[in-house]
């Protein structure tokens, strides 16, 4: 069977000096970012290969909340918040720091 990873957003435009594990950001009306993780923070079965049926994406909200979604429900969700992509670059250093911190020490 194939694995299957999610594609990133454009690094160039996008994710420009990202870590490689940030798939996408966005950004909420009420001023909240919202992050999303693959690689390292990508949640699979351990019994079964990495494929579209058993890839779950690793989220985090800046309000100190997680939460994960399969895969199909993380590609609708991308779809659907896409006019809320932000650049990396435009989220506050402090909180650059701190998704990285996150991240590393999980």
């Amino acid at each position: 069977m194939k694995q299957y990873t999610p594609r990133r957003a454009s690094k160039k435009r996008w994710l420009q000096s990202a870590p490689d594990y940030v798939l996408d950001v966005f950004k909420h009306k009420e001023g909240g970012f919202e992050f999303l993780f693959t690689g390292e923070r990508m949640l699979t079965s351990r019994e079964t290969p990495r494929t579209y049926a058993n890839t779950y994406i690793q989220g985090w909200y800046e309000r100190e909340s997680w939460f994960s979604l399969s895969a199909h429900e993380g590609a609708q969700y991308r779809y659907r918040m896409g006019k809320k992509r932000v650049r990396w670059l435009d989220v506050p250093e402090r909180l650059r720091i701190t998704v990285i911190q996150k991240v590393e020490l999980d």
